[in-house]
């Protein structure tokens, strides 16, 4: 599972906010966030909270920051959110270091924080869970990209594509025609014990040709890696008045394909993947 918390970093660059004149914009480690002018200097070391950090509603209000984060009722805890001032998305929290840091420095036991982890849907888990065959693995955990950005070199070709806000889907097929599906962490059955089919399921009839010809071109268990979202799923419907879902990576034999043939293969077989934001060289 990716891991998030919060961290000590160095603030190497301030820019004055363009629309307004209270607070300016610090840039720490791959990222920004929105702070109060003059409070902190270039080069500084302060403690830096992520989004998806939860907290505690002492600790919140110990540091000052409980009007700016939300309330997760269900675990009586403060969550750290991206949210746009006057323009300029802020992502994450900065308060001053109490005392001196190591550049890095996990804070999460000091802070006692943890990672937020959104309710399902009681509408979305409609199938009771199923046995895990070991080649239907579970998809890359992909730790926060501003943590990790010196990873990829510069002029390498990337594909950058939206996140849904919806629920991770995957439907695998075994070299002998076997079909399991599945949510993120677990196998689902077609239907569960109240004769309703999975939601999981519904992309399979949509995806069994090309399933198909990957297995039969490379005799390998094939799974594609979509999200489902639209009414019933999360809370963004995007319009739509049932759900749908939008393919966004495709393993073979525990190998992800790369970009070209991703693109070939799904535009073949009519599959509906995710929008495309930007395709070229990292800079």
């Amino acid at each position: 599972m990716s891991k998030v918390y919060p961290s000590a970093e160095v603030i190497y660059k301030i820019e004055p906010h363009p629309n307004a004149d209270r607070v300016e914009v610090a840039y720490i480690i791959g990222t920004t966030a929105v702070v109060p002018k003059g409070m902190y200097a270039l080069q500084e070391t302060v403690d830096f909270f992520p989004p998806d950090v939860t907290m505690s509603v002492e600790t919140a209000d110990k540091l000052g920051v409980t009007k700016y984060l939300k309330t997760d009722v269900r675990n009586n805890c403060k969550v750290v959110r991206a949210t746009k001032i006057r323009g300029v998305v802020s992502y994450g929290i900065v308060v001053k270091s109490p005392c001196q840091r190591t550049i890095g420095e996990d804070l999460s036991v000091e802070y006692n924080t943890g990672k937020y982890e959104p309710s399902p849907d009681s509408k979305l888990i409609a199938g009771d869970g199923a046995t895990s065959p070991a080649w239907f693995h579970e998809y890359t955990e992909i730790e926060h990209f501003y943590r990790n950005a010196e990873l990829i070199e510069e002029g390498a070709q990337v594909w950058a594509s939206e996140k849904i806000h919806g629920s991770n889907d995957r439907v695998g097929m075994y070299v002998d025609g076997t079909i399991h599906c599945g949510s993120h962490h677990g196998a689902r059955k077609e239907v569960d014990v109240h004769e309703r089919v999975s939601t999981y399921w519904k992309p399979v009839v949509a995806l069994t040709s090309l399933l198909q010809e990957l297995v039969n071109r490379y005799n390998l268990p094939v799974i594609v890696f979509s999200e489902i979202y639209g009414p019933g799923v999360q809370f963004m419907h995007y319009g739509l008045k049932e759900s749908t879902f939008a393919a966004f990576d495709i393993s073979v034999g525990g190998k992800y394909l790369d970009y070209e043939e991703f693109m070939v293969i799904t535009s073949k077989h009519g599959v509906p993947i995710v929008q495309t934001l930007y395709v070229g060289p990292y800079i």
